[in-house]
């Protein structure tokens, strides 16, 4: 795909996008998260649809599973997704890694290998993964990021990426409220008037400097907490696949 036929498939995909959202959020300082990537994603040229990720390589993205589409295109170093912003680079996507087992929002984890890697600044900059200690433990703060509308209801759409912080949830409180879909390699955060909301799937918790989980799933349920991939029960496979390329 030609960078140009790229730029027009993104305008059109922003002027379609709507109802993806952050709630309970504000807009961030801009480049405050330099490791977000917002990601925009075609399976035809009439359908288009975006995600968020997280640059964990120069070469690697990060982002969930179901954010799946035969082109994915990535901006990395952007405030405002509507602006062409001198900090803004664009990347194609050369190969999809989704984790082997991942079925029906379970193991909802992804990598993204790059045609070309980002070019590291003050806009541009990597996500440490956590390591064996780095455990988001209940009751922790962490932040989460992401692109869109910033309701529920209405047509509050921003451009501007949009931050909030949320709070780890026991495992208990996380399996009452999702009995049936709740499983070790899960965690959840937030509450009714903080959480994360379709387009910023693919997102990363950032717990305590590291990406501690990835943005998998909500319920149309107001009550419910979003529910974020685990990435330390994927250390070994991420490793494998970042050893591979």
């Amino acid at each position: 795909m030609k960078i140009s036929h790229t730029l027009w498939m993104l305008a059109l995909c922003l002027r379609l996008a709507g109802g993806e959202r952050i709630i309970g959020g504000h807009e961030a300082r801009p480049h405050s998260h330099p490791y977000m990537a917002f990601l925009y994603m075609f399976n035809k040229s009439t359908h288009c649809f975006s995600c968020g990720g997280f640059l964990i390589r120069e070469d690697f993205v990060m982002t969930a599973a179901h954010c799946n589409a035969l082109n994915i295109n990535v901006i990395l170093g952007a405030h405002s997704i509507k602006k062409s912003e001198s900090t803004q680079q664009i990347k194609q996507v050369q190969k999809q890694f989704i984790f082997p087992h991942y079925q029906n929002l379970q193991h909802d984890i992804k990598l993204l290998k790059l045609k070309s890697k980002a070019i590291l600044n003050n806009e541009v900059s990597l996500l440490p993964l956590p390591g064996d200690h780095d455990m988001a433990h209940p009751g922790t703060k962490c932040s989460v990021a992401g692109w869109g509308s910033t309701s529920r209801t209405g047509n509050s759409i921003t451009d501007k990426l949009q931050e909030m912080n949320v709070m780890v949830l026991p495992e208990e409180e996380c399996k009452r409220q999702y009995p049936k879909k709740f499983t070790n390699n899960l965690m959840c955060a937030g509450d009714k008037m903080h959480e994360a909301f379709k387009g910023d799937s693919g997102g990363p918790l950032v717990c305590n400097g590291v990406a501690s989980g990835v943005v998998s799933f909500t319920s149309s349920n107001t009550e419910l907490a979003t529910v974020y991939t685990r990435v330390s029960a994927y250390k070994k496979w991420i490793e494998e696949v970042l050893n591979s390329t």
